[in-house]
């Protein structure tokens, strides 16, 4: 890279974060869909629009609370 610029190797991250890292808005709704059906729509509805990434850290941190209090 040059000098200023950085580069990011996605294959150091372990499994678990590598989904959160991408910012993939489909593997959020994936994820929220397996746990309920309701509970995807919503975060397909949070992730629509013309810039799905700007809401990804809600859709995270939803993810994040129901595999710590379960869903």
């Amino acid at each position: 890279m040059p000098q200023g610029a950085r580069s990011t190797d996605f294959n150091d991250y372990m499994d678990e974060i590598t989904p959160y890292t991408l910012r993939n808005a489909n593997y959020q709704i994936t994820e929220m869909t397996k746990r309920h059906p309701a509970i995807g729509e919503y975060i397909q509805l949070l992730m629509s629009g013309s810039y799905p990434w700007h809401r990804i850290r809600s859709a995270q941190r939803l993810l994040c609370i129901a595999d710590k209090y379960g869903y």
